[in-house]
């Protein structure tokens, strides 16, 4: 068992890295809020930043390169980089190339009048055996996934069909934000871009209605379009923590915890 924690500092010139939304033609960079303590009071920063899940997208891209180059076993969303993780039957049927194990719902007995119900004794029996079955499934729906995609297993999944079956990632990440030291001087600026096709023969000459009397008639020239990315340049802080105890070991159902 190996358990390895980083922390490091990462200095980014220009980068557009985690974008968040678009307003109009403005593209916005994340931001969060950094509070610190100097000369006995609290002042409040909002900065640019780099989501944890961004990190962690990233990390699980360069993993499923990795483990394709090792041999490893790696499924064809991962593969891409598309990381739907098993969500559903018809992920799991395509990712895994099997169909996902079923638990037969068995029908409650009847209750015709004078009919006395089904005993304490045996509707135990039927709920003892139902769970052995969702036992036996689950097993099995994490064992294939272990097996047939390592992205997976280190990076965890849910399986949200019956039965669920979730399994915890096995590394850890958080956001990147500038260091505390370089905060003040952190900037977040917008930079002019645009899209252009004048000249070609995909430049469109759009004609506008009829204008009403008295008004100028215009023509909208599509071919150029103008928007704005934010962009920043910061001394980020990161970190990254991985416990390889229970890569390729059953996580999800105790009795088999760690095999």
């Amino acid at each position: 068992m190996v358990y390895v924690s980083v922390r490091g500092r990462i200095w980014l010139q220009a980068e557009a890295m985690n974008m968040v939304e678009s307003v109009g033609n403005y593209v916005k960079h994340r931001k969060v809020p950094v509070m610190v303590k100097e000369d006995g009071s609290y002042l409040t920063f909002f900065v640019p930043a780099i989501s944890g899940e961004s990190v962690a997208h990233a990390y699980q891209v360069m993993l499923a390169e990795e483990m394709i180059k090792a041999g490893q076993s790696v499924c064809p969303f991962c593969a891409k980089g598309i990381f739907l993780k098993s969500t559903n039957r018809d992920v799991y049927k395509e990712a895994m190339g099997e169909e996902p194990p079923r638990v037969q719902q068995e029908e409650a007995p009847g209750r015709g009048k004078g009919r006395k119900a089904a005993s304490e004794a045996g509707e135990a029996r039927e709920a003892s055996g139902k769970a052995e079955k969702l036992i036996e499934a689950a097993l099995k729906i994490e064992d294939t996934i272990i097996r047939k995609c390592a992205v997976e297993d280190v990076g965890g999944f849910l399986y949200a069909e019956e039965p669920n079956v979730k399994r915890t990632s096995c590394f850890s990440t958080g956001y990147m934000i500038p260091v505390r030291e370089a905060l003040r001087v952190t900037v977040v600026d917008p930079q002019l871009q645009s899209r252009y096709a004048l000249g070609t023969k995909f430049m469109i000459a759009e004609r506008r209605e009829a204008p009403a009397a008295g008004q100028e008639r215009r023509e909208a020239a599509a071919g150029q379009m103008i928007y704005y990315v934010e962009v920043s340049s910061a001394l980020f802080t990161f970190s990254f923590d991985i416990d390889t105890a229970n890569i390729g070991r059953y996580t999800f159902v105790t009795s088999h915890y760690g095999r």
